[in-house]
């Protein structure tokens, strides 16, 4: 989402006049968009920032916070930080532009509620690309007690179904040939009687796209129409990503999850059924206050399981307004590393098998751009989603390629075109 939101900034931002400098000396203004979901991206940010102040001191560049970390803390983001000029929340992106022109007169903004258009205005797509994210629902209602995302970027608001058909439309005429559709919770996507598998649908029958994606599903809202349309449709990647964050029912109780191991389980069991070759990936959070060594394993024993084909796995830490602050006994950062540690033992050898077994197969792939580490490749994903590497001809870049699979690591596929 913040990637998404990034491309509608820069966008707004070409369309006022300003052009980007790879340069930070040369830049006028200086923008962060930021996430909140983690300590660890506040604390990088933050180290970011103490970093330009001799640089605001020597050329006085505009300097804006957007996003996440100024919708959480507000206006005391300027006493810790006096040389920030603006700040905006994750709904006030269409301001910036504003902003910026009263920052020039010196004056110091915060807007966290849009005044004017919203900024649900992603039609355009950056130019050059092959791929664009396109979000459908913005906010959260779940408030899981880890997650900050509800504070933030306030209630599930689903965009309309013609606006989402508009835009995609656009974005295929400009050369876009693959689609994400973004919410936190896309499974919660509904307009009239539009629901998430319905637009999905519909999207995918767009001519000219050519592939399909969609991110973040949560288990409790999962519906098999779901897995009826992506089996229907050979232009949605064959890919779910279905965030678990626990495998012990304690810890999702505690975590306000809504979901059991045995209904999570249920899910991919179903998920199979319609979709044999599915790749699934999860997310999990290890260190969870209240996590015993036995909780842990049952996490451990659920990934061996299951065999996701990769995880975004991550160490717990408190989030500010969040019940999960609250929670004791926390977890020592100790122990929090030696968990992600041991996970991460379990699932790099699960994907590294994974990937070995396509090793003779062949896929359909979507060539999406030149790999500039390794000359004479292209880079593209498999109707499974996965990553490839691939010995070709910068020709190649946009279509749709067989390729046969010839080896395979922990992170890579490598392939020729058949």
């Amino acid at each position: 989402m913040n990637q998404a939101d990034s491309a509608y900034l820069i966008n707004l931002l070409r369309n006022a006049g300003y052009q980007e400098t790879e340069q930070l000396e040369e830049a006028q203004v200086i923008i962060f968009n930021t996430c909140s979901v983690r300590q660890h991206a506040e604390e990088r940010l933050f180290q970011h920032l103490k970093a330009l102040s001799p640089l605001k001191v020597k050329k006085n560049p505009i300097i804006g916070l957007v996003g996440c970390v100024p919708a959480l803390y507000r206006e005391k983001l300027f006493g810790q930080f006096p040389f920030i000029d603006f700040l905006a929340g994750p709904e006030s992106l269409a301001e910036v532009p504003l902003l910026i022109s009263r920052s020039k007169e010196g004056v110091k903004s915060a807007v966290f509620v849009s005044q004017g258009t919203t900024h649900f205005a992603y039609h355009q797509a950056l130019k050059g690309n092959l791929c664009a994210f396109l979000p459908i629902i913005c906010g959260c209602n779940n408030f899981c007690s880890y997650c900050v995302v509800p504070y933030v970027r306030e209630k599930e608001k689903s965009r309309p179904a013609e606006q989402i058909l508009a835009e995609a439309n656009e974005m295929i005429r400009q050369g876009i040939r693959e689609i994400t559709l973004l919410g936190q919770n896309v499974n919660s996507y509904r307009d009239g009687e539009i629901d998430f598998p319905l637009i999905l649908k519909k999207v995918a029958a767009l001519p000219g796209l050519l592939r399909l994606g969609f991110l973040t599903s949560h288990p409790k809202d999962i519906s098999l129409q779901l897995f009826r349309v992506m089996a229907d449709s050979k232009k949605i990647y064959r890919h779910l990503h279905l965030p678990l964050q626990s495998g012990s029912d304690k810890i999702l109780l505690l975590m306000n999850r809504r979901y059991t191991i045995n209904h999570y389980l249920k899910i991919i069991e179903e998920a199979r059924r319609f979709i044999p070759s599915l790749t699934i990936t999860s997310d999990i959070i290890v260190g969870f206050p209240g996590e015993t060594e036995s909780d842990f394993e049952e996490t451990l024993n659920l990934i061996k399981k299951v065999e996701f084909d990769d995880l975004f796995a991550f160490k717990y830490s408190d989030r500010p307004k969040t019940a999960a602050e609250k929670l004791e006994p926390k977890i020592s950062p100790q122990v929090k590393e030696q968990r992600l540690a041991k996970l991460w033992e379990v699932q790099d050898a699960i994907s590294l098998r994974l990937n070995q077994a396509m090793v003779g197969k062949e896929s359909e792939v979507l060539l999406l751009s030149k790999s500039y580490k390794n000359p004479g490749y292209l880079i593209g994903k498999t109707e499974k989603e996965k990553k490839v590497l691939v010995e070709g001809p910068p020709e190649l870049v946009g279509r749709l390629v067989p390729v046969r699979i010839t080896s395979a690591d922990r992170q890579l596929l490598y392939g020729k075109p058949v």
